[in-house]
């Protein structure tokens, strides 16, 4: 807990503040600057979940592209005569959803 000590000593152009457990003076600047320096990292950790929750995103769109890709293969490959078991062998599919097709 910090508590603003009201007493006529200044600092240059910094009011000083005593922390009441341990009797350590800072200025106001100082604590300042601690405010702005975890402002920022608590920006910075927003920023930081967005670009993680985009990439996720991203990677799942591209992780359903290339499943959707593989179904069309099997629909292909199903089409001119392949074996169920090969095709889901081979696309490394689920032989049910081979079945489906």
């Amino acid at each position: 807990m910090i508590i603003l000590w009201t007493g006529p000593v200044l600092l240059g152009a910094c009011s000083i503040k005593r922390h009441a457990e341990g009797q350590r003076t800072v200025s106001t600047y100082d604590l300042l600057i601690e405010k702005g320096i975890e402002k920022g990292r608590n920006e910075e950790r927003v920023k930081a979940q967005r670009l993680i929750e985009q990439e996720r995103a991203k990677a799942e769109q591209e992780r359903a592209k290339a499943y959707a890709g593989k179904l069309e293969s099997a629909l292909k490959m199903k089409k001119s005569g392949f074996d169920n078991a090969m095709i889901a062998d081979v696309l490394t599919l689920p032989i049910e959803e081979v079945e489906k097709l």
